[in-house]
């Protein structure tokens, strides 16, 4: 479960959100802007829904702006009647929230839950290229970024070629001279960042997160944790600071092949696994 705080003075819309996402996250609804604030100081939000055109705490684009850039790691969905609004869609587009649902369109329960779990994604992936870049080339970015926004999707190379558009031999060519992993190394390092965020959770459990993903059993999740993290996915569930790890993880990984095998054979090692907690746990 992602911690998901709630802006939504109009109660019928608050329910239909609460009934759409209580199943799968924990939710906290705030009366006002001012008490969203101060949940998000005081807690680790993953998502917060928000409608900034209430009558009796209106909130301007400048406060969505400042809230975005204060929590950047928080996904902001803005859920709301734009009837008359429309210009606004762009400033949002341009100021990079992370979803935007039309109050009087699809608002049934597994639409909104999908648009919620997109700008969760959304924000993962573009916290984690944020913090890559100068690490990664373009084209390296553009790949991972697209492989964590659709880890939960049944997918394979040919998916990820097409995303960047490329055909698959030309995308592993490129992603070998540029010294990255292969493309199926990108979509497997895509589900570990999406398992870690919803491990992050409090409540989530290996198996849950596991089924999500696609896995068929958290045995298998947990395989491909500790082959590529040297820990367990256990060890994590309902702990901060798990997609911090992977992405440690990944950034070593990059470094330590001149060649995705020899990379492999590094990494498999279980000193370069402690090496990588102990650069983690470091202050």
């Amino acid at each position: 479960m992602s911690l998901i705080a709630l802006y939504q003075p109009d109660l019928r819309t608050r329910a239909r959100l609460v009934d759409a996402l209580s199943p799968e996250h924990e939710l906290i609804q705030c009366d006002s802007w001012p008490d969203l604030w101060g949940i998000a100081i005081r807690r680790t939000l993953s998502g917060a829904v928000v409608d900034p055109y209430s009558a009796f705490d209106p909130v301007s684009l400048p406060e969505l702006r400042h809230f975005r850039r204060r929590f950047p790691g928080t996904a902001l969905v803005v859920y709301a009647d734009f009837t008359g609004r429309e210009l606004d869609l762009y400033h949002l587009g341009h100021m990079g929230v992370d979803g935007v649902i039309l109050v009087g369109g699809d608002e049934g329960p597994v639409h909104l839950l999908d648009r919620v779990e997109v700008a969760l994604s959304s924000s993962l992936a573009k916290r984690v290229t944020d913090a890559l870049r100068g690490v990664l080339p373009e084209l390296g970015l553009r790949a991972l970024r697209w492989a964590i926004e659709h880890a939960h999707e049944d997918l394979q190379v040919p998916d990820l070629a097409r995303a960047v558009r490329m055909s698959p031999r030309a995308l592993s060519r490129e992603l070998r001279t540029r010294g990255l992993p292969a493309p199926r190394h990108l979509l497997l390092w895509g589900r570990l960042f999406q398992a870690a965020r919803m491990l992050d959770a409090a409540g989530a459990t290996v198996e849950e997160v596991a089924f999500r993903l696609g896995y068929a059993t958290g045995a298998s999740l947990g395989r491909a944790f500790r082959e590529q993290t040297g820990v367990s996915p256990t060890e994590l569930a309902g702990r901060e600071g798990g997609v911090d790890l992977v992405l440690s993880s990944f950034v070593t990984f990059i470094r330590d092949g001149d060649d995705e095998e020899e990379g492999l054979r590094r990494w498999s090692t279980p000193a370069v696994r402690r090496a990588v907690l102990r650069s983690f746990l470091s202050p």
